[in-house]
């Protein structure tokens, strides 16, 4: 559609005039006349370019309206769609009816005894969609401590969004009453801002409440290792910081709202136990946060020690059904999953439970990151004026041969789309019989607008915004720039005197250009900064909309976006008022020229023709829109530079410079083993030293070898495997894999070695078939698909919902199915290594038990490097690593390290 609007204005550009003056000639030589006449020429060619210059406009804008036709329709079709109904747990069993005298007062039935009052309820996750929890009786009493737990995939968190009105409700009664929610979910909401905005939100400021809620969730400065306290950046999606501390700040954040009822969903997966343990006592325990206040509070865990603290415990079936409420000691001996529960627990000792005096308080991870990484990214724009070596240094990225090309090919359009009306004149003077200039007018143009259509609208597409804005802002500046000197050129011709107007001409043009080009640089860089915040805002509430509402923030965050909808307008509104204020100026510039080009035409007759004068008028009717165009275009220029210049200054920013690979040429089929051997490697994810988070550590692991690693939360687990992963700078050191230094491998061949399962899933949108497929570089047959499904159990829900080729988000997986899945996908890839982060964490004694069983059976023979906690998983390894502050403290064979009666021992014990 781009081309075909650029050709259609290059037609009324280029072809019209062609055509309009072959179609005047033929009408001369029919009336035997050989010469055209030169009032009759010019005047047709100053009626075109008036005409052509709105046809140009409404070219260029069909694209704009085609977009915004297809905005609307966008707009339309989400307007047409049912509004969300919000699911009001009052029902018209609740509401009393008027008397019939209409002022009779009575009395409504309430149940002050209970909180949360459930009757044979259904719930789906739509009006359309199948019935998730079937026929629920549920009661959650005031200031209690309820926990639900269940198999995977037995609607626990489905639960708890039906109690904050997320859930479409399609049979029974629900009574909640008007209280006061806070929502913590499994995978934390974190917006960009600072750990204290986090914690606060939209709920007021209250000092001392503050202090005890950072002491009870151990984000007190001591624990949590960060310099900056609770002004830490927390980064987009809190990237900047590690999984556990992320988990804490949205517990605090539901904490210190104060709410009545508080709904936690497996918060405590990503802790590790000592820290999980004292977050528990002090916020859930018997003389918690929660009990102090008289908070209601439910917890989704298939933990048993946090079952045993409970008041009350709800057992969820594996198809959404209820199994059974009630405390935890009357359960165990009727329920048969909580007596399985407690069965594994008592075989398994619990999870491991890292000893303070030996371990010590350990960093979080990237606490000095952090700061680094805010200080890279960190931009300061420039506001003053333009960089001239930025020129230099965009062009030299070109290439001088290139620029020279583009310089070139430019100067030929611009020549070739004035020089016809020079051409035009001689014509009209020329003695009758002489026509050898026809070839190479006509040709000439045509060939050169050919040419230039391709160049200057081919260059852009398919690009980025950077790569569109900047190389066409350049273009057209140059060629625009090139335009105004041939105009300025041929308008001088039309007077000798005209040539003493021009240099006035050039220093009022160099003035308005200065004003303006300051101007609106900072306008567009203010318009560039007042929209970041609003799509920034946007993004961050479609991501936490369900915490939105359960804190009810709703109003809040919609006047934040209004606020900051407006504020974004502003600079748009001030650059188009700027743009019409440099029309004006521009046009009343040119209105002078045109007079005293006129002035000279009459009244000084002899220092000039008509024919020079035609061209000297035509060049004037477009020398305005010229300018225009020329210092629009340069100020796009201007702003498009200062992405150009954070470029140049992360190219020539020593700490970001890239580590040179020596890639060699690896044997086919490596790796063959999977030996990887550490040697003396220390990591960071900055520069310095100060900031490294792993440290000095050397190891060997033999091919189909299994390793664990234990550590406290920001030991440096995490940043092991991602030196493996070279998303860690190594310092010192080598990684060395089948006696390969990985810096030397090819990246592809690298990563297709490695099988990494991270702790949260993996799913993008698109089928079951290409999700499972991510990052298999062979093709995966059907039916090897299905066995992996089914060996996981998840091919029978899957099927129901359309198989292979159904959307993975119509097959409504649970957070715990989801990394069920992304086990399949590991076992279907060939990769002889396999990096695992804690894939089980959040996983029931059942669902544990056949992952762990099904990735020690399919993974035999590959090298497996895992992070765990649970004592199980850390006897069946053939080695055991402990981490603290980024060094090793213990390595060796379980039953080793249990002889020396070491760290390990005593944990062991515990």
């Amino acid at each position: 559609m781009i081309v075909g609007v650029n050709v259609l204005s290059a037609i009324s550009t280029f072809i019209a005039p062609a055509l309009t003056i072959a179609v005047y000639a033929a009408t001369q030589l029919n009336l035997g006349l050989e010469t055209p006449r030169t009032d009759v020429s010019f005047t047709a060619l100053s009626l075109i370019s008036l005409l052509t210059e709105p046809v140009v406009l409404l070219s260029v804008s069909l694209t704009k309206l085609a977009s915004a036709i297809g905005c609307f329709g966008r707009i339309q079709e989400f307007l047409r769609k049912k509004s969300r109904v919000d699911e009001d747990p009052s029902t018209d069993e609740h509401l009393v009816p008027a008397s019939a005298s209409g002022m009779e007062l009575q009395l409504v039935p309430t149940q002050s005894e209970a909180l949360v009052c459930m009757t044979d309820c259904c719930f789906s996750l739509s009006l359309d969609a199948p019935v998730i929890l079937r026929g629920l009786p549920l009661k959650i009493q005031h200031a209690s401590f309820s926990v639900i737990t269940g198999p995977t995939g037995s609607g626990k968190s489905s639960l708890l969004k039906a109690m904050l009105g997320e859930m479409h409700r399609t049979e029974g009664t629900f009574y909640l009453g008007s209280v006061k929610m806070a929502y913590c979910q499994q995978s934390p909401w974190i917006f960009n801002g600072t750990l204290r905005t986090n914690i606060i939100g939209e709920s007021p400021i209250d000092q001392q409440w503050l202090r005890e809620v950072i002491y009870a969730c151990a984000l007190d400065v001591g624990r949590i290792g960060l310099p900056l306290g609770l002004d830490t950046v927390t980064g987009s999606s809190g990237a900047q910081l590690s999984g556990g501390l992320k988990q804490r700040v949205a517990l605090a954040r539901a904490i210190y709202a104060r709410p009545s009822l508080l709904v936690l969903d497996d918060i405590f997966g990503a802790l590790d136990a000592v820290t999980s343990r004292s977050i528990f006592q002090q916020v859930l325990g018997r003389s918690g946060l929660a009990k102090r206040v008289g908070i209601a509070t439910i917890l989704v865990t298939t933990a048993e020690k946090h079952l045993k603290e409970a008041d009350n415990v709800i057992v969820l079936s594996k198809d959404g059904h209820m199994e059974g409420q009630g405390s935890f000691e009357e359960l165990v001996e009727k329920n048969q999953y909580i007596l399985s529960l407690s069965y594994s627990a008592g075989l398994e000792h619990s999870e491991i439970e890292e000893s303070d005096s030996n371990l010590g308080q350990t960093q979080e991870a990237n606490n000095q990151v952090g700061e680094t990484r805010e200080r890279e990214t960190t931009s300061n724009i420039s506001r003053g004026i333009g960089d001239i070596s930025l020129y230099g240094y965009y062009i030299n990225s070109l290439g001088w041969w290139a620029f020279g090309l583009a310089l070139l090919f430019a100067t030929l359009y611009v020549f070739c789309t004035a020089f016809p009306q020079v051409i035009l004149s001689w014509w009209c003077s020329s003695v009758p019989g002489r026509n050898h200039l026809y070839l190479g007018s006509y040709v000439g143009v045509s060939f050169i607008a050919i040419i230039a259509i391709g160049t200057f609208i081919g260059f852009s597409q398919d690009m980025s915004l950077l790569d569109m804005q900047l190389p066409v802002a350049f273009g057209v500046t140059l060629q625009t720039f090139l335009t105004c000197i041939a105009q300025g050129a041929l308008i001088s011709t039309g007077s000798n005197y005209m040539a003493i107007v021009i240099p006035f001409c050039i220093l009022a043009v160099w003035m308005i250009q200065t004003f303006y080009l300051r101007t609106s640089r900072q306008i567009r860089l203010i318009d560039l900064e007042a929209k970041s915040p609003l799509y920034t805002h946007f993004l961050e509430t479609t991501e936490g909309l369900t915490t939105v509402r359960a804190f009810n923030w709703q109003r809040q965050f919609a006047d934040r976006n209004t606020d900051l909808l407006d504020t974004s307008h502003k600079p748009f509104y001030i650059m188009y008022s700027i743009q019409q204020w440099l029309r004006v100026v521009l046009d009343l510039l040119v209105a002078g020229i045109a007079t005293v080009l006129v002035a000279l035409a009459v009244f000084v007759t002899k220092q000039s023709t008509s024919g020079a004068v035609g061209v000297a008028l035509v060049n004037l009717l477009s020398f305005n829109s010229t300018l225009t165009l020329l210092i629009t275009n340069w100020t796009q220029l201007e702003t498009s530079l200062g992405a150009l210049a954070r470029l140049k200054r992360f190219a020539n920013d020593p700490q970001l410079q890239p580590i040179a690979r020596r890639e060699i040429a690896c044997p086919e089929g490596w790796p063959s083993q999977g030996r990887i051997v550490f040697r003396r490697v220390s990591a960071s994810y900055g520069e310095h030293d100060s900031s490294a988070v792993v440290r000095d550590i050397s190891f060997t692991l033999h091919g189909g070898q299994k390793l664990s690693i234990c550590g406290r939360t920001g030991s440096g687990k995490s940043s092991l495997l991602a030196c493996i992963f070279s998303l860690a700078t190594i310092t010192s050191g080598g990684i060395y894999i089948d006696d390969i230094n990985i810096s030397t491998v090819p990246k592809q061949m690298f990563h297709s070695a490695l099988v990494p399962i991270s702790q949260s899933p993996l799913l993008l949108p698109g089928s079951v078939r290409e999700n499972i497929s991510l990052g298999i570089s062979s093709a995966v047959d059907d039916s090897e698909i299905i066995s992996a499904l089914e060996g996981v159990g998840l091919w029978s829900q899957i099927s129901e919902h359309g198989g292979l080729n159904a959307d993975i988000d119509s097959t409504n997986l649970s957070n715990g199915q989801k990394q069920i899945f992304c086990i399949a996908r590991a076992i279907l890839s060939p990769g002889k290594i396999v990096i695992m982060d804690e894939p089980t964490g959040g996983f029931d004694e059942h669902a544990e038990k056949l992952a762990t069983e099904l990735l020690h059976e399919r993974l035999k023979g590959r090298t497996v490097i895992s992070i765990a906690h649970q004592i199980n998983t850390l006897m069946d390894s053939d080695l055991i690593m402990i981490l603290d502050h980024g060094t090793v403290c213990e390595m060796g064979a379980p039953q080793q390290l249990l002889s020396a009666r070491g760290m390990f021992w005593e944990l062991f014990q515990r």
